[in-house]
């Protein structure tokens, strides 16, 4: 199924879209000739697949904004400290609140993220700069 079908039928659209001529960059088309070569796929083939993961990780990317805008003021910077790798005891010290207080926090968190563990939500935020949530506070 192409991406246009597989957007098509995640929307519910029963009737066909006609696919748009996509303009692909100069400097582009070398790189994707010799990734479509590499792997003995069509080029349209790997540009399709290509904007499926594309658009499917920005997705995600923009699942986790939204969820971490649902974070109260506390449990963002309890959710930066963990992701640095804060142990509990080193984030109740940093803000001046119980460890039992951090271990609520963190249940909210993981809730609001549907994620399982400390580590599942780093994963999930790996790619986020939390550096500036340690001096906030000092």
């Amino acid at each position: 199924m192409s991406f246009l079908e597989r957007l098509r039928h995640s929307l519910g659209l029963a009737a066909p879209l006609s696919p748009a001529p996509i303009e692909i960059s100069p400097v582009l088309l070398p790189h994707l000739e010799r990734i479509a070569a590499q792997e003995g796929q069509p080029l349209d083939a790997v540009i399709d697949d290509l904007l499926h993961r594309a658009l499917s990780e920005r997705l995600v990317a923009l699942a986790h904004l939204q969820q971490w805008e649902a974070l109260t003021p506390r449990e963002q910077q309890t959710a930066a400290l963990a992701c640095l790798g804060y142990t509990n005891q080193e984030i109740a010290a940093h803000m001046v609140i119980s460890p039992n207080t951090v271990r609520t926090h963190m249940r909210h968190i993981l809730h609001k993220f549907e994620a399982n563990s400390k580590t599942e939500l780093r994963e999930m935020l790996a790619g986020w700069d939390f550096s500036a949530w340690v001096s906030a506070d000092q």
